[in-house]
């Protein structure tokens, strides 16, 4: 919850794909550091960031996925990674 709510503000700030960039990477970043963690303490802290960061790029995962695709007359088609103008879509 927390990464969620922190990061969708933050998002909608800075856009959706610099703080899905940086949750990627803190989440690499993070995980090598909970492998080598000293102690219990460390670790449990570490895991706790790494699921705030899982809440940050599950849902951005999702709506890159989605955003591949474009639904139309019940069918799938691929699009490239634009906003789809109404002429390309009178074109389908």
């Amino acid at each position: 919850m927390v990464g969620a709510m922190v990061c969708t503000i933050l998002s909608d700030i800075f856009g959706r794909k610099p703080i899905f960039l940086l949750s990627q990477w803190a989440m690499v970043v993070i995980g090598v550091a909970n492998a080598f963690a000293p102690d219990y303490l460390v670790f449990t802290v570490l895991k706790f960031f790494s699921g705030v960061l899982a809440q940050v790029c599950s849902p951005a995962n999702s709506f890159l996925c989605f955003s591949f695709f474009l639904l139309i007359n019940n069918q799938m088609r691929f699009t490239p990674m634009h906003t789809v103008t109404e002429e390309e879509l009178s074109k389908l």
